[in-house]
C-alpha cells in the first residue's frame, strides 16, 4: 500500500486542510494504469484528528488485504456539521472531499464501490452523511457511534462533564439542548424512518459497540429503531470499551463484512 499525506485548500472550509490517503499498489508492468479503487472514507472521533486511524490501528494492513483505498479527513470537533460559527464540515466531507479525492487519486466514483465509516463522533457523521446521501454510499459503518445525538446535552459523555457536553453541542450545532435536533436531518434515528418504504434505497449498515462503552445506550437506541422500522443493520457487540483496541477490531471486521455474504445479505446479527 502507498500512504499519502496531502494538504490542500478547501473551498467549503475556507482554509488549508489535511488528509491521509491509503492506496493499493498496482503493477504498472501489467498495464494496470486506469484502475479505480473501491474507497472507504474513514472519519475520526471527537478527541482525535485525521492521523489517529493510521497511528493507533492496522487499517493500512486491513485495507491491503481487501484492495480498498482509504481516505481519512480532518474535521476537528465539528460533529461533521456545518457549524453556525465555524467550518462547513458537512459540506466538506459529504461533497467536496469526494470530488477532490476522485480528481486527484485513482478512486472509483461508483456507488457500489464507495463506503464510509467512523468511530464515536465519526460514527455519528457516518450515519448522517450516508443516510442523507444514499445515492453516493453503498455501505456505512459506525463503531461506538454517537448515533442518538438527541440525548447528548443532558448527560456527561465520556471525558466531558454535562457542562462541557452542552458547550460542545452549542458550538457544533448552535443549540443548547441537543433534543431539539430530534426529527431533523441531523438525527440519524429519524433518518432511518425515511427508508421504511424503500429498504433497497438504503446503504448497507454495519454497527459495533463495546458492552462497556459509555455510548452503549445510544447504540441500542439506534439498533432498536432500525429493528422497529424493519430495516437491516448488521449489529455486533463484544466485551470492550470506548478505545482503540476495540476500534482496531471493528475496522478489521468492517472490511471483512464488506466482502462477506453477511455484508451482502440483509440479516440482523449479534455476537
Amino acid at each position: 500500500m502507498a500512504l499519502i499525506h496531502c494538504s490542500f485548500g478547501s473551498d467549503s472550509l475556507g482554509m488549508t486542510t489535511d488528509i491521509h490517503v491509503i492506496l493499493p499498489e498496482v503493477d504498472v508492468k501489467e498495464g494496470e494504469k486506469d484502475i479505480r479503487f473501491p474507497t472507504l472514507y474513514l472519519l475520526h472521533g471527537a478527541s482525535d484528528n485525521y492521523s489517529n486511524w493510521i497511528r493507533f490501528t492496522s487499517v493500512e494492513r486491513y485495507a491491503a488485504q481487501h484492495g480498498i483505498a482509504v481516505v481519512m479527513p480532518e474535521a476537528g470537533l465539528s460533529f461533521y456539521n456545518n457549524m453556525p460559527m465555524g467550518y462547513n464540515c458537512y459540506d466538506y466531507v459529504a461533497k467536496e472531499l469526494l470530488a477532490f479525492t476522485r480528481a486527484m487519486f485513482p478512486l472509483s466514483d461508483k456507488r457500489e464501490e464507495t463506503f464510509i465509516a467512523g468511530l464515536s463522533m465519526g460514527g455519528y457523521g457516518t450515519m448522517r452523511i450516508a443516510l442523507n446521501n444514499p445515492e453516493v454510499f453503498s455501505a456505512a459503518g459506525t463503531f461506538s457511534g454517537a448515533v442518538d445525538l438527541t440525548s447528548m446535552s443532558s448527560t456527561s459523555v465520556g471525558f466531558m462533564d454535562e457542562a462541557q457536553t452542552q458547550f460542545m453541542m452549542e458550538r457544533a450545532f448552535g443549540v443548547k439542548d441537543s433534543g431539539s435536533l430530534k426529527g431533523t436531518d441531523a438525527d440519524p434515528i429519524h433518518l432511518l424512518e425515511g427508508f421504511r418504504e424503500c429498504r433497497e434505497c438504503m446503504p448497507r449498515l454495519y454497527q459495533s459497540c463495546g458492552a462497556e462503552d459509555f455510548l452503549y445506550a445510544q447504540n441500542q437506541a439506534f439498533k432498536t429503531a432500525a429493528e422497529k422500522a424493519g430495516l437491516p443493520v448488521h449489529y455486533e457487540e463484544w466485551k470492550g470499551d470506548h478505545n482503540w483496541p476495540f476500534w482496531d477490531v471493528s475496522i478489521q471486521r468492517f472490511f471483512d463484512w464488506l466482502k462477506s455474504e453477511e455484508g451482502i445479505d440483509d440479516g440482523m446479527d449479534s455476537m
